[in-house]
């Protein structure tokens, strides 16, 4: 099958993964990389501690990490092969905007 499902707008997927990734937690874990002990400073969705799971994996801080009750933002890419492996979508699933209580913040600055 290509494209879409006949008539329905619908494209079927063969596959699809969770990451974790964005420009904050990609520099933490460069820093962890290189040999430092980060402090990675936010706010993630109550049903994603996967997401702390996996940045304390990396030897990143995680203490001022807070829980939110508000769903934690997504970004979805999606890529065709079937079209060509270069035709890619980007979708951004924002949730609430999730912050960090200030206190978090102030315990990080000490």
């Amino acid at each position: 099958m290509s494209g879409t499902e006949s008539g329905t707008g619908t494209t079927p997927t063969r596959r699809g993964r969770c990451n974790l990734g964005g420009k904050g937690i990609n520099q933490s874990i460069a820093i962890a990389r290189a040999g430092q002990v980060p402090v990675h400073v936010g706010a993630v969705g109550i049903d994603d501690h996967w997401m702390i799971d996996q940045v304390k994996n990396f030897g990143i801080d995680t203490a001022h990490i807070a829980q939110s009750a508000h769903p934690t933002g997504h970004a979805v890419i999606y890529v065709d092969d079937l079209v060509s492996k270069h035709t890619r979508q980007l979708m951004i699933i924002q949730g609430q905007l999730v912050q960090a209580p200030g206190d978090k913040y102030a315990a990080a600055r000490r």
